[in-house]
């Protein structure tokens, strides 16, 4: 979809050292911070937890690690099966990213991609910090690329809202009303390709009153055109009384140029942020 890996924060930790942010147009300044994790000006922080072949884990700037930052990642990461085409190979990155509650009292939602990418995984703790694994087939002669990390922490705004019991359309968005699949309860969202980068929900209530989020998402892409199907598997359709589509848009966002793709090929890791310098 887009291209490096997305990750959110202001100062950030790579590979033990702190490095400062810099501008969003140019990489100058270069402030060195305290060790530990960097900070947006929102309070969100990112760290680079490590880059993995499957088996050898190393930091951000390449310098080998002793084993995966955690147990967690270090299974998801032998257990996530990838095909490569010849001369190809598969890096996964991990990253983790908390704090900075935003204007919606919510935890931030974050986006992490990076050139070739072609899945992610991630989950939060019991702390409420989003920990996420990016995967992405490279070229084998290929050392470093970027990574980027996105955050959206604003207020949600409304798009679509109504009772579910027919198609609705608003702009160039279209709403399917409450449908049933596979004993499930579904509603399927059809919007441009183009346009900002956002953050996307679907909530329904019930009749009595209690709002259901949805259980499961899948998304089908076109040239202009991506479909997203929102699952619930806890109300039937005929309870449904409200649906409402909203959105909110990543709207900070850290820069990282020069990550290693492979154990000892690191070298300066530049780092640019939407705090600028």
């Amino acid at each position: 979809m887009r291209f490096g890996l997305w990750m959110s924060g202001g100062v950030v930790v790579l590979g033990g050292m702190a490095v400062g942010a810099w501008g969003a147009d140019s990489l100058g300044g270069l402030v060195v911070a305290p060790a530990g994790a960097g900070t947006l000006k929102s309070g969100v922080q990112v760290e680079v937890m490590g880059v993995t072949d499957g088996e050898t884990w190393w930091t951000a700037d390449g310098v080998a690690m002793h084993g995966a930052p955690t147990e967690r990642l270090g299974e998801r990461a032998r257990e996530q099966k990838v095909s490569v085409e010849v001369g190809q190979r598969v890096v996964r990155v991990a990253v983790r990213v908390e704090g900075g509650k935003g204007a919606s009292g919510e935890e931030p939602s974050v986006a992490v991609e990076m050139d070739g990418a072609t899945g992610s995984s991630s989950s939060r703790g019991s702390d409420g910090a989003w920990e996420g694994m990016e995967v992405a087939r490279v070229k084998g002669e290929t050392e470093s690329g970027t990574v980027r990390v996105a955050v959206a922490a604003g207020k949600w705004k409304t798009v679509a809202d109504t009772d579910g019991r027919g198609a609705e359309s608003t702009g160039d968005i279209a709403m399917t009303g409450v449908l049933e699949g596979d004993g499930k309860t579904v509603v399927v969202v059809s919007e441009p390709t183009t346009g900002p980068a956002q953050e996307r929900r679907l909530e329904l209530t019930d009749k009595a009153g209690k709002a259901h989020a949805s259980t499961g998402t899948e998304g089908l892409g076109g040239t202009e055109y991506r479909m997203t199907i929102f699952e619930f598997s806890d109300v039937r359709p005929a309870d449904v009384a409200k649906v409402v589509y909203s959105v909110r848009a990543y709207d900070q966002w850290v820069e990282f140029r020069g990550v290693a793709l492979e154990a000892g090929a690191g070298g300066k890791v530049e780092v640019g942020t939407s705090d600028g310098k």
